[in-house]
């Protein structure tokens, strides 16, 4: 008579969906994760890629494919209307065995967005370690109306609702006791 134990190993896809504002591609550690977004996972076999699963992210961005053999995957994500991709709508992954993958998916909306940032050095750019500042306004006016908004904890602010191809000037209040080292109107097209 003979035992047998048989274990195995498996591998992790996790998805990670952000609201990329720069528009570059690449997460960028004070960019927002976005909830309820649907993924599917897909396996080569024969040659062709064949859906397996699927899943949806939840408040923290990311949902997760779990216990996945050795193999060549592909992972789609379902877009949303109003949005555009700013990584590839499908990424590619080959899994070994215990292997964890993160694959970050971005996408971004039409928008005009601003960053406030104290400049300390004064020279007009933002260097590496210059604090954001929050709670600054910051406004946009668009076909001859003006809307305001102030800057959130990470020193953002972002505007919806605007046409690609259209005309924005935005501007920033000016607060006491505070100077300009930059332009504190620009016009975004």
């Amino acid at each position: 008579w003979t035992a047998n134990f048989g274990n195995a190993q498996f591998s992790i896809i996790k998805v990670v969906k952000f609201l990329d504002r720069d528009g570059d591609g690449d997460f960028d550690g004070d960019e927002p994760k976005l909830s309820g977004w649907q993924f599917l996972l897909y396996n080569k076999a024969d040659g062709n890629y064949q859906q397996l699963s699927g899943c949806t992210t939840d408040a923290t961005g990311s949902c997760s494919f779990t216990d996945l053999p050795p193999g060549d995957y592909k992972v789609g994500e379902n877009l949303q209307s109003g949005y555009t991709s700013t990584t590839g709508l499908e990424q590619l992954v080959t899994l070994g065995t215990a292997s964890n993958n993160t694959l970050y998916f971005g996408n971004r909306q039409p928008q005009v967005t601003g960053f406030k940032f104290n400049d300390l050095n004064a020279d007009g750019d933002y260097d590496a370690g210059e604090p954001p500042v929050s709670s600054w306004p910051i406004c946009i006016t668009r076909a001859g109306v003006r809307e305001c908004k102030n800057t959130d904890s990470t020193g953002w602010v972002t505007f919806t609702n605007v046409t690609i191809g259209s005309s924005y000037i935005v501007t920033e209040g000016m607060q006491s006791g505070w100077s300009a080292s930059t332009a504190i109107s620009v016009t975004e097209t």
